[in-house]
């Protein structure tokens, strides 16, 4: 009877942890999705050329047309679903306010004013006041430029109120405060740092007690009773109520670890109507929740990714544009001329054009290949013979020595699509004999740890500054004049597929390390 206390009391302690864990994670990134929210409607506020002609324009008194405004500030309130928008001068005074007509020739207190000196937008949290209101607003900031001189900032933000909390406390299934000394026996607090940088936000999380726990402390009355009818008797009970206990807490458990860890594969089916069925049937709903809101944010990120290397292809295709222009007016120009070396010039022009549209073909060609990227196929593979049959196209350099694969003896098993991790791993490879235009030597290097493998591939080049470390996996950027930014781009993707993650790390006293971490696939005994 102790023994099964125990285990059960220890399993249901493991899923109330495991609960606080995806309530903990689910709190924290709703108020980062707001942030996110918050920031990118700023940003497109922003861009709007609109707010540069009305600042810059003034009527016959030298007045601002205070009224058209406030008009566009509370448009773009009304649009962008903020709570208010405000335009304040490069030296704090409030110019125009959404849906307030009130005079604004004061000066404001607002965080992020008079810290930006690039054309970015700051956001985060903090406690403002807005038309003698204090409250807790998600909100941004950024600045607008005109020739270079910063002339206002434009300031939005959505209210932390009541409703938002109420929608927070139904997706985690308990009660959310920002008082902290109001709830008692608190589950967990999580603390974020505010946009001015005067003190942390502390937000309480209540989870109401799991109905098992008041069952299983019944049921240790039962056991007892039933104990003294007799040894026979009570073991046949107690070994019917914990398998009827531990089942469902057991299956609760490994679905909690399991949405702690992003994994939502499948619900728990419990047919008994009884206070587990209630429990289950509650679990069951927060599941549905976690995971349509799960969906929502990998969609919302696919968009904002697409969104982004859209805006970076277009920039990489308007830059070979240019020479190309300018060698197209120079041949005018020396033809119309009637200029003696025309051939010459014609030469360099035609050699110009034809190489930066090289440029853009080796572009549009890798942003193809990223573009089509298939989902892995994954099989259970030795991961040593993956590797050398996809370095045999460097046999030359493992001849000569230049390339060298160290392997453990034994079978490292792992799950893997064989062609995409073998194009990840040779555009590391590739990208290593570059950095030593070929003339160096690289190392991959496997290391199985503990549920875990690791490959190496080291090198010996020039090595990348520490400046530039924190670019590596963007789209676009190459420290290489011929590169086309895309390759660690498509490794990292590739590797992420498959569960894994990549890392860069710099080699002493040069050189550069890559480091590729794959789960290991049950062995077959």
């Amino acid at each position: 009877m102790i023994v099964l206390f125990s285990f059960s009391h220890r399993e249901l302690e493991k899923m109330r942890i495991s609960e606080m864990e995806v309530a903990r994670m689910l709190v924290k990134s709703k108020f980062e999705s707001l942030e996110m929210d918050v920031r990118s409607k700023l940003k497109i506020a922003s861009e709007d050329v609109e707010w540069t002609r009305l600042l810059l324009s003034k009527n016959v008194n030298g007045n601002l047309d205070q009224l058209a405004l406030i008009e566009k500030t509370t448009a773009y309130r009304d649009i962008l679903d903020f709570s208010y928008v405000e335009l304040i001068s490069a030296d704090s005074i409030l110019i125009a306010r959404s849906g307030d007509y009130s005079d604004f020739n004061t000066k404001v207190i607002r965080p992020a004013l008079d810290t930006l000196t690039s054309q970015g937008v700051r956001s985060g949290l903090a406690v403002i006041n807005i038309i003698d209101r204090q409250a807790i607003y998600a909100m941004a900031s950024a600045p607008l430029f005109y020739r270079g001189n910063l002339i206002a900032y434009l300031q939005a933000g959505k209210m932390i109120d009541e409703i938002f909390l109420a929608k927070l406390e139904d997706l985690v299934g308990g009660t959310v405060d920002l008082d902290t000394d109001s709830l008692e026996n608190l589950s967990f607090k999580i603390e974020f740092a505010t946009m001015d940088d005067s003190g942390k936000l502390t937000v309480s999380v209540f989870l109401p007690r799991s109905d098992a726990g008041e069952l299983l402390t019944k049921s240790l009355w039962l056991y007892a009773v039933l104990a003294l009818a007799g040894i026979v008797l009570s073991g046949f009970i107690g070994y019917v109520s914990s398998r009827h206990l531990t089942v469902p807490i057991g299956e609760l458990v490994r679905a909690a670890e399991d949405i702690s860890k992003g994994k939502f594969e499948q619900r728990i089916i419990w047919f008994a109507k009884d206070e587990l069925g209630i429990l289950v049937d509650g679990f069951n709903s927060m599941y549905d929740r976690l995971k349509v809101s799960q969906e929502k944010l990998v969609q919302s990120e696919k968009i904002a990714a697409w969104n982004q290397m859209a805006r970076k292809v277009a920039h990489e295709i308007k830059n070979p544009l240019t020479p190309i222009q300018l060698s197209i007016e120079d041949l005018k120009r020396s033809y119309d001329s009637h200029n003696p070396e025309f051939g010459k010039i014609l030469d360099d022009a035609v050699e110009t054009i034809s190489s930066e549209i090289a440029r853009l073909k080796r572009l549009t060609d890798e942003f193809s290949r990223f573009a089509r990227l298939p989902a892995p196929e994954m099989k259970r593979k030795d991961i040593r013979p993956v590797i050398t049959e996809a370095l045999r196209i460097h046999t030359e350099k493992i001849a000569s020595g230049q390339l060298r694969v160290l392997c453990p003896q034994h079978e490292i098993p792992v799950n893997i699509d064989v062609d995409l991790f073998s194009q990840a791993l040779m555009n590391l490879v590739k990208n290593g004999f570059e950095a030593s235009d070929d003339k160096g030597n690289v190392i991959v290097t496997v290391r199985e740890e503990k549920r875990i493998v690791r490959i190496l591939v080291e090198d010996d080049g020039r090595g990348i500054a520490d400046d530039k470390v924190g670019k590596l996996f963007t789209p676009y950027f190459t420290t290489k004049k011929s590169g086309t930014g895309l390759g660690l781009v498509i490794a990292y993707r590739i590797v992420f597929d498959h569960g894994g993650r990549i890392g860069y790390e710099k080699r002493d006293p040069k050189g550069s390390m890559f480091i590729i971490v794959l789960p290991l696939a049950e062995r077959i005994s």
